[in-house]
């Protein structure tokens, strides 16, 4: 009794699919990249001659326990603290950052100065 067993032929895998797959993803990849926001903080730092060499009117010590505004310890939002001083006439401010500050502490407290109407100088 004869088989005829018949010996199977290789087929070439198309590469089509997978370069649309590839073209698909990077596609994806791309334009899900494009509608994220990247925010930035400007932190004043070219203020070296900007006032001409004179004292700050007010002192904004961010520390890890809380804030301090002139040496007094601010309890609860920094916002009436700043609008109080800057309604007495003072106009510059510098933002000392301690060791335990977080950078949430410093960007909340440039943006509440900067609503006030303060120039703002970010000192480490």
């Amino acid at each position: 009794m004869r088989l005829d067993v018949s010996s199977r032929s290789r087929r070439t895998l198309s590469m089509t699919s997978l370069i649309d797959v590839i073209f698909l993803l990077l596609l994806f990849f791309m334009l899900s990249s494009t509608f994220t926001r990247y925010a930035s903080v400007d932190l004043g730092g070219s203020g070296v001659g900007k006032n001409g060499g004179t004292a700050p009117d007010l002192l904004v010590s961010l520390r890890a326990d809380g804030v301090l505004v002139n040496g007094i310890d601010v309890e609860g939002d920094l916002l009436p603290a700043l609008r109080q001083h800057r309604e007495k006439g003072l106009k510059r401010a510098t933002i000392l950052v301690g060791i335990g500050a977080t950078s949430q502490q410093l960007v909340t407290a440039l943006e509440v100065a900067r609503s006030v109407g303060l120039d703002v100088v970010v000192a480490r």
